[in-house]
Protein backbone atom coordinates (compact mmCIF):
# COMPACT_ATOMS: atom_id res chain seq x y z
CA UNK A 1 0.00 0.00 0.00
CA UNK A 2 2.92 2.48 0.75
CA UNK A 3 4.78 1.56 -2.56
CA UNK A 4 1.41 2.17 -4.01
CA UNK A 5 1.53 5.79 -2.52
CA UNK A 6 5.10 6.43 -2.99
CA UNK A 7 4.82 5.18 -6.88
CA UNK A 8 1.97 7.42 -7.56
CA UNK A 9 2.56 10.53 -5.41
CA UNK A 10 4.89 13.48 -6.66
CA UNK A 11 7.42 14.05 -4.14
CA UNK A 12 7.70 17.78 -3.46
CA UNK A 13 9.92 20.07 -0.87
CA UNK A 14 7.75 21.99 1.40
CA UNK A 15 9.02 25.24 3.39
CA UNK A 16 8.30 24.05 6.57
CA UNK A 17 8.04 20.46 6.94
CA UNK A 18 10.48 18.73 4.24
CA UNK A 19 10.16 16.12 1.81
CA UNK A 20 6.61 15.29 0.94
CA UNK A 21 4.20 13.57 -0.93
CA UNK A 22 1.57 14.96 -3.10
CA UNK A 23 -0.86 12.34 -3.80
CA UNK A 24 -4.88 12.70 -6.03
CA UNK A 25 -7.67 12.33 -4.68
CA UNK A 26 -8.67 9.49 -6.76
CA UNK A 27 -5.47 7.20 -5.78
CA UNK A 28 -6.21 7.62 -1.94
CA UNK A 29 -9.94 6.31 -2.43
CA UNK A 30 -8.55 3.39 -4.80
CA UNK A 31 -5.70 2.29 -2.28
CA UNK A 32 -8.45 2.52 0.75
CA UNK A 33 -10.84 0.54 -1.25
CA UNK A 34 -8.28 -2.23 -1.56
CA UNK A 35 -7.22 -1.86 2.06
CA UNK A 36 -10.58 -2.05 3.40
CA UNK A 37 -11.68 -5.33 1.52
CA UNK A 38 -8.14 -6.65 2.71
CA UNK A 39 -10.06 -6.05 6.14
CA UNK A 40 -12.91 -7.26 5.36
CA UNK A 41 -11.59 -10.41 3.88
CA UNK A 42 -9.07 -11.09 6.80
CA UNK A 43 -11.77 -10.50 8.97
CA UNK A 44 -14.21 -13.07 7.75
CA UNK A 45 -11.43 -15.65 7.63
CA UNK A 46 -10.54 -15.13 11.32
CA UNK A 47 -14.51 -15.32 12.05
CA UNK A 48 -14.69 -18.61 9.92
CA UNK A 49 -11.50 -20.18 11.81
CA UNK A 50 -13.38 -18.72 15.40
CA UNK A 51 -16.40 -20.78 14.66
CA UNK A 52 -15.31 -23.57 13.51
CA UNK A 53 -13.49 -23.67 16.85
CA UNK A 54 -16.15 -22.56 19.02
CA UNK A 55 -18.14 -25.80 17.27
CA UNK A 56 -15.45 -28.08 17.84
CA UNK A 57 -15.49 -27.26 21.18
CA UNK A 58 -18.65 -27.57 21.84
CA UNK A 59 -18.73 -30.90 20.03
CA UNK A 60 -16.08 -32.11 22.95
CA UNK A 61 -18.00 -30.80 26.20
CA UNK A 62 -21.87 -32.28 24.74
CA UNK A 63 -19.23 -35.69 24.08
CA UNK A 64 -18.01 -35.12 27.98
CA UNK A 65 -21.63 -34.08 29.34
CA UNK A 66 -21.95 -37.92 27.62
CA UNK A 67 -19.54 -39.59 28.93
CA UNK A 68 -20.00 -38.91 32.55
CA UNK A 69 -23.43 -40.27 32.38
Amino acid sequence: MLTKIRNRGTEVETLTSGPGIVVTIKDINEILNEFSKLVIKDQEKQFKSRKELNKLQEDHYRNLIYVKD
